[in-house]
């Protein structure tokens, strides 16, 4: 395995590591804020964006899995 691998599989498992504590905070149902550095901080509110999310989590979280597989 290479550097450049070895630092690819490394973001691979922060972002799948970062994906189930979200995953693991919508099985609680507790609340997903948004934070961008202009500072906004709001959490979202309609169910669409909710399960749109939440779907978009999962879908993220197997793509990545599969993507550090393969490595």
């Amino acid at each position: 395995m290479t550097k450049e691998q070895y630092d690819t599989a490394r973001d691979y498992r922060q972002d799948i590591y970062l994906l189930d504590c979200i995953r693991d905070s919508q099985l609680k149902n507790h609340w997903v804020k948004f934070v961008t550095p202009d500072g906004l901080d709001r959490e979202g509110y309609s169910e669409v964006l909710v399960d749109d999310f939440e779907e978009w989590v999962q879908k993220e979280r197997e793509k990545l899995e599969k993507l550090f597989e393969e490595l």
